[in-house]
C-alpha cells in the first residue's frame, strides 16, 4: 500500500503545493470580495478550484510526454485487467479515478448555484464535472501525458455522483 501512496505523493511536488495554498487564498479573497457570498460558500468555491487545479497537475502536468498518442476507448476493459487478471494496480486505479472526482462533485453545487441557464441543480452539476473530466481527458490524449480512456470519464462520473449525493444528504440534514 505504500508503493500506492508514495506514487501518489510523487506526481505533486511541495512547490506545486505551495502555488496551491496560495491559489487558495486568493481565490477566497476575490469570491468573498466579489460575489458578496458568505465566507464559507467562498471558501467552497475556491477549494473546488484549487482542487482541480491540482487534480489537473496531478494527472497531465506532472507526467512525462509520450512519443505518441495512448487512447482506449473499449469501455470497462481496465475492469478486465483489475478483476480477470487479479491486477491490483488496476483495482487501485479504478478506485482512484473514482475518489478523485467525490470532492468535485461535492462541491461543484455552490460554484455552479449562480449558473441559472440549466435549471436542474443535478444535470448542472453532473455536466460540469463530466467536462472537467472529458478535459482531463483529450489534454491527456493532445500533449502526449497519460492514457485517454473512456474508463476514467465513466469512473469520474461515478465518483461525481457520490460526492453530490454526499452534498444532497448533508444539505438535508443540516435542513
Amino acid at each position: 500500500m505504500t508503493t500506492y501512496l508514495n506514487a501518489l505523493y510523487r506526481h505533486i511536488p511541495w512547490y506545486v503545493f505551495l502555488v496551491s495554498v496560495l491559489l487558495f487564498a486568493l481565490l477566497t479573497a476575490v469570491f468573498y470580495k466579489r460575489k458578496g457570498d458568505s465566507l464559507a460558500d467562498s471558501f467552497k468555491q475556491a477549494a473546488l478550484l484549487d482542487y482541480f487545479f491540482l487534480v489537473l497537475f496531478s494527472t497531465v502536468f506532472s507526467r512525462p510526454a509520450r512519443p505518441e498518442m495512448e487512447y482506449v476507448f473499449t469501455p470497462f476493459w481496465k475492469y478486465w485487467i483489475a478483476f480477470r487478471m487479479l491486477n491490483m494496480f488496476g483495482l487501485f486505479e479504478i478506485v482512484m479515478n473514482i475518489v478523485l472526482f467525490v470532492p468535485i462533485g461535492y462541491l461543484a453545487p455552490t460554484l455552479l448555484k449562480s449558473c441559472r441557464f440549466i435549471k436542474n441543480e443535478f444535470v448542472r452539476v453532473l455536466l460540469f464535472c463530466m467536462s472537467l473530466s472529458v478535459t482531463i481527458e483529450l489534454l491527456q490524449l493532445v500533449l502526449h501525458r497519460g492514457m485517454c480512456e473512456t474508463d476514467d470519464l465513466t469512473h469520474n462520473t461515478l465518483g461525481t455522483l457520490i460526492g453530490y449525493g454526499l452534498y444532497r444528504l448533508v444539505r438535508k440534514c443540516r435542513s
